[in-house]
């Protein structure tokens, strides 16, 4: 998945409560729709990579799924403990 920046902000990136393995990305996205912020399929016309890293453990996955399934039942747009949560005043402002 890539992000425009101001679209990230907006709902304030991954949510830091969800732990291990699992409902990251998914929670993410469904903020993202909630928002408006249209997905674009780029299959085959941009680069992909992924960094490895090894797997968490997925003993946190049913709470990760009770924050999922909060997000879609409450059509969530913003997270509490988010990206926010590492940024200072005026840091990546535009981008950088």
């Amino acid at each position: 998945m890539s992000f425009y920046y101001e679209d990230l902000v907006k709902v304030n990136g991954f949510n830091n409560l969800i732990f291990g393995w699992g409902r990251e990305d998914s929670e993410l996205v469904e903020r993202l729709l909630n928002a408006g912020v249209k997905g674009r399929i780029i299959k085959f016309v941009a680069i992909g990579y992924h960094l490895y890293h090894k797997e968490e453990s997925r003993q946190s996955l049913e709470r990760n799924d009770a924050i999922l399934r909060n997000t879609i039942t409450q059509k969530l747009t913003y997270c509490e403990d988010g990206l926010s949560r590492f940024l200072t005043e005026g840091a990546f402002v535009g981008g950088r």
